[in-house]
Parts: C-alpha cells; sequence; structure tokens
C-alpha cells in the first residue's frame, strides 16, 4: 500500500512538473514581447525582457549625415563645399581652398563626421 502512494505520488509530481514548465511556453506562444505574466488577486507581475521600441527613433544617429559633413568641411575651410558623393564608408564633400580643389573624405560610421582622408589634387578631371 505504501509502495502504491510513492509510486502515485511521483507519477503525479512529474505530471506536474511537466506542466509546470510547459505552461510558460504556452503563454509565450501568443505573446510578442518575452517573459511570463503572473496575476494575482491584488495585480500582476511580468518577469521577463519587454522589447523597448523607442529607440527606433534615434536610427542614424550614429552615421554622419552629408549635410553634417558640409557644414564641417566649411568650418575647416573649404569654400563652395558640396558633397560629391556618398558611399557606404565615406561621404565625400569637395570644394576649394586656398586656391586649389581638394576633397575630404568623413566617415560614414563615425558620430562626429571624422576625417578619414584628404586629397589636395592640382587637376578636375579636365584640362585646362
Amino acid at each position: 500500500m505504501f509502495s502504491k502512494l510513492i509510486k502515485g505520488g511521483l507519477a503525479s509530481a512529474i505530471v506536474g512538473l511537466g506542466l509546470i514548465a510547459a505552461a510558460p511556453q504556452a503563454a509565450l506562444a501568443g505573446q510578442s514581447n518575452y517573459g511570463v505574466t503572473i496575476h494575482g488577486t491584488h495585480g500582476s507581475v511580468h518577469i521577463g525582457g519587454i522589447k523597448h521600441r523607442h529607440h527606433d527613433r534615434r536610427y542614424g544617429h550614429n552615421i554622419c549625415q552629408p549635410g553634417e559633413a558640409v557644414y564641417k568641411a566649411q568650418r575647416n575651410g573649404l569654400r563652395n563645399a558640396h558633397v560629391d558623393r556618398v558611399g557606404k564608408r565615406y561621404v565625400v564633400v569637395e570644394g576649394r581652398k586656398r586656391g586649389q580643389h581638394v576633397k575630404i573624405g568623413f566617415e560614414r560610421n563615425s558620430r562626429n563626421c571624422q576625417v578619414a582622408w584628404i586629397d589636395r589634387s592640382r587637376h578636375h578631371g579636365y584640362r585646362y
């Protein structure tokens, strides 16, 4: 009799643990935010990570924008500064400084448009 009681108790404990383990997975099936919400008589408690969507407003904050690159080139003394091209790695701004044609490459993936290179070529690609 005692062995039947132990076997029955173990069987019910195994089934109970299986249901407890399966409950959070079933609860997560329809939710987009991961975690478990426990509802009680005095309120509810959420345990787990919640996806915050307010970071989407700051998209592109760490990328050098072309207008910012032109402004920085003008502050560095480049006259008639305009964007030559925008690539994956560089924002290229060209203009004139001290009577010489100058191209400045700004790093695209930097927050403050760091200067990557400066090209002081004497001709524009056409002959005088």
